[in-house]
This record gives structure tokens, C-alpha cells and sequence, in this order.
């Protein structure tokens, strides 16, 4: 065999390693770590993006819980960029204290965070205002716009003035403004779906989908392009109904929250009564976004009188970690409200995940001063 049939041999053998490592879900071997991080962002790092590329480690200084000098229920964390290109940490939530959406944000590895007590323009969702109800809040970063969506009243049955309605704004600290101006975006009650606690996630193919539901009950349904109305499936139905049969192994009551890996799909929920140590997170898969979903486990529950009630939580993953984050709330001793925490999720080989071990406070940092 002469030079030129060995050259071409192996290339021919290269490029075809290189195809089927690239149509394995997720890898990317060739991608710098800065694709890597950008393809993650793009998906608000809720879908799993890995890179072969050496990475600097982020290091995070947690102190849980993360903020007590007010309540910030229900926390959704985010990973922002500012006009300069710096990370800015954000957890938006149910703040007790106003009538308002809650937020707080970190600049230095999550060690210190500054509330910030409302974000929304209160004045564009007037419906919200009349029921006093503002809670358990979704945001998203699209098309060069930050997006926050909230339950705006606790609807057992289809009305004008309750639902889960969205925000539009430049900045993620807001001021969030009605994306429509004659009420919520979602005000359907349908399949025994309380119309609570939304989420808002962006597929591959840049689909946003909205998973909500309270009592045990939980819908999804697809968003059009500026997140201001409802689009039908291909069936013509609105709105598909998840939490039927064993999909979650009978556990699931609120506070629905999507992630990806690879090409499972991982609904993850709040079981139990939210007021008391019953209260946890469990999660069920499935190979598409709108199921059938198989129930997996639970994955965070009380381990003792000061964590009391953990849940209602939401996910990050960290690229250049290879890790997850969850934040989630907790009741703790000497405190009439929910706290947030930060610890690690951790993925077994089969694609499970392990039990979420609660801690007071934790750092990746190495070296001295760790």
C-alpha cells in the first residue's frame, strides 16, 4: 500500500471517529471550552454541554442560606453576564416582605448576595396587584431580552385576573413590564392544574415551553417567539397533561423544573406540603420534553429540624465544572421564613440522580485559604 492510500485511509478513519463522537449527545471534543460555555448559556445552562477542552474551574465560596435578611421562597437561580462579560450570579424568588418579586445577585463567587426587594413594574400587571399574590418566579434570557414569569394568583378555575403572567426587561434586575396588557399569559384551568408555579425552558430547537401546575397536577404547553401567547401542538391541543398515571410515582404536587442530558429529558418536582418537613424534590425522565415520563426517585428531603421542608428549586449546570447546581429553599430554627441554598447534584453512571446531601455552606476552592 503506497503513502498516498495510507494518508487517505486515515483520514477517512478520522473523520469518521470524528462524526460518531460528535453525534454522541452532548460531547464535543473538538469545541473550545468558549463554544462549550456559549452553547450553555444559550440554553440559560439547563442543558448539558460538555467540551474535551481543559477548563478553568469557577470557584464558589457558599454560604447557606444564601440571604437572611429577607425571604426569597421559591429561588430560581441564573448565571448572567454583564455588559462587560463578567459572570453575575442572580436567584429571583418569593419575597414576603413587599408585594413584589424578590431577587438577589453575586459578583464574587456566590459568597455575598444583595437583595434587591422587587423587579417588577408593578403598575403594568394590575391584575396582579388586585389579588396581592406574586410568587414562585421563572426567568429566561432570549433574542437579547431577560424574561420573568410569575404565578399572579392562586386559579382553581379559568379567569381573566389569575394565572401565570410574564415580564419583559433590558436588564435582569429589571424593571420587568407586561408582555400583554389584558392579563396573564396562561389562565386556563385544565386537567385539575392549579395555575402555579411555571417554568419557563428553551429546547435545542429553541421551542420554550412552560411546565406549571399546583395539586398535584402538572401541564406543559409551548409559547410563541415573544413568550405572549399559547401555540397549539401538532394535535391542536394546548395543553398536554403530565402527571397521569405513574409518571411521578404519585409524588408530584408543584413547582415543576426541566433539565437535559444528553437526550433525556429530567422533569424534577416538589412533593409533600410546602409548609412542613414532608416537603421534597423528586424527578421523573423521559426521552422527549412532553413525555410519556418514567419516575426516577426522590432526591431531596428533611435530613433534620434546621432544613426543614426543602424544595420548589431549580438547576444550573456549570460547564467548565462538569457540574450541577440546585437551589432550593428551607424552613430553619429562629426563622418565620424560606430561606435559599446552594449545594451540589450529582449524576450516577446510569443517568440517575443521587440523593442531594444539604449542607451549611461549602468551596471548590484549592489551595491555601480553601
Amino acid at each position: 500500500m503506497n503513502c498516498r492510500i495510507l494518508m487517505a485511509t486515515a483520514a477517512l478513519a478520522a473523520m469518521a471517529l470524528a462524526s460518531a463522537v460528535a453525534a454522541e449527545p452532548g460531547v464535543r471534543p473538538a469545541a473550545s471550552l468558549q463554544l462549550a460555555a456559549e452553547d450553555a448559556a444559550k440554553f440559560g445552562y439547563r442543558i448539558e454541554v460538555k467540551s474535551a477542552a481543559k477548563a478553568t474551574r469557577l470557584e464558589f465560596e457558599i454560604r447557606n442560606p444564601l440571604v437572611d435578611s429577607g425571604a426569597l421562597a421559591d429561588p430560581e437561580l441564573h448565571r448572567f453576564r454583564d455588559k462587560s462579560g463578567k459572570d453575575v450570579w442572580w436567584v429571583y424568588g418569593t419575597h414576603n416582605a413587599k408585594e413584589n418579586i424578590g431577587a438577589a445577585y453575586s459578583t464574587d463567587r456566590m459568597k455575598t448576595w444583595t437583595l434587591v426587594p422587587g423587579v417588577l413594574d408593578t403598575s403594568t400587571f394590575p391584575w396582579a396587584v388586585k389579588n396581592r399574590k406574586m410568587w414562585a418566579p421563572s426567568a429566561m434570557y432570549k433574542d437579547g431580552k431577560y424574561y420573568l414569569s410569575f404565578s399572579s394568583g392562586d386559579s382553581h378555575g379559568t379567569c381573566d385576573d389569575k394565572g401565570i403572567s410574564i415580564g419583559v426587561a433590558d436588564s435582569p434586575g429589571g424593571p420587568f413590564k407586561s408582555v400583554r396588557r389584558d392579563g396573564p399569559v396562561v389562565r386556563d384551568f385544565v386537567n385539575k392544574a392549579v395555575v402555579i408555579d411555571q417554568d419557563l425552558f428553551m429546547d435545542e430547537d429553541a421551542q420554550v415551553y412552560m411546565y406549571f401546575g399546583g395539586g398535584g397536577h402538572c401541564n406543559v404547553c409551548k409559547l410563541n417567539k415573544d413568550l405572549t401567547a399559547t401555540v397549539p401542538f401538532g394535535n391542536g391541543e394546548t395543553y398536554i397533561h403530565l402527571s397521569q398515571n405513574k409518571a411521578f410515582g404519585g409524588q408530584y404536587m408543584e413547582g415543576p423544573f426541566m433539565i437535559k442530558r444528553g437526550k433525556t429529558y429530567y422533569l424534577m418536582f416538589s412533593k409533600g406540603v410546602w409548609s412542613n418537613k414532608s416537603y421534597g424534590v423528586g424527578y421523573s425522565t423521559s426521552l422527549s420534553p412532553t413525555g410519556p415520563f418514567k419516575f426516577g426517585g426522590i432526591v431531596l428531603k428533611t435530613p433534620d429540624d434546621n432544613h426543614r421542608g426543602p424544595g420548589h428549586h431549580s438547576c444550573v449546570y456549570v460547564p467548565e465544572n462538569d457540574e450541577w447546581l440546585i437551589c432550593y429553599h428551607a424552613w430553619r430554627n429562629g426563622l418565620k421564613y424560606r430561606t435559599p441554598n446552594i449545594d451540589l447534584m450529582k449524576f450516577r453512571g446510569d443517568g440517575s440522580i443521587e440523593p442531594v446531601v444539604i449542607t451549611d455552606g461549602w468551596t471548590n476552592r484549592e489551595g491555601p485559604g480553601k
